[in-house]
């Protein structure tokens, strides 16, 4: 019984020693998912390109523009740099 409690010690501190870095980051990222989501919408409404009294569609339309920029810039900005280059082989040879 006396050796498991060292384990159990080790694997809890392993475990919130590497819980933090996520826990804050994911934080960030939502915190300027959602700051780019709602400016772009109100981007949209004040410089009249849509119209918040035209129903649903101007809304939905609104909310789709927000999320899919928020979206896009999100994951393009934390996209490894390496990932974003093309293989000289590929720019080489012609496709057929």
């Amino acid at each position: 019984m006396r050796g498991t409690c060292g384990i159990r010690l080790i694997v809890c501190i392993g475990f919130y020693r590497g819980l933090w870095i996520p826990l804050v980051t994911i934080s960030a990222v939502r915190a300027a998912s959602f700051t780019i989501y709602t400016n772009t919408k109100n981007t949209l409404y004040n410089d009249q390109w849509l119209n918040r009294e035209g129903g649903v569609l101007p809304v939905a339309a609104a909310g789709a523009a927000g999320g899919a920029l928020a979206g896009s810039l999100i994951t393009f900005g934390s996209v490894r740099e390496s990932r974003l280059r093309l293989p000289a082989s590929a720019l080489s040879q012609p496709h057929a």
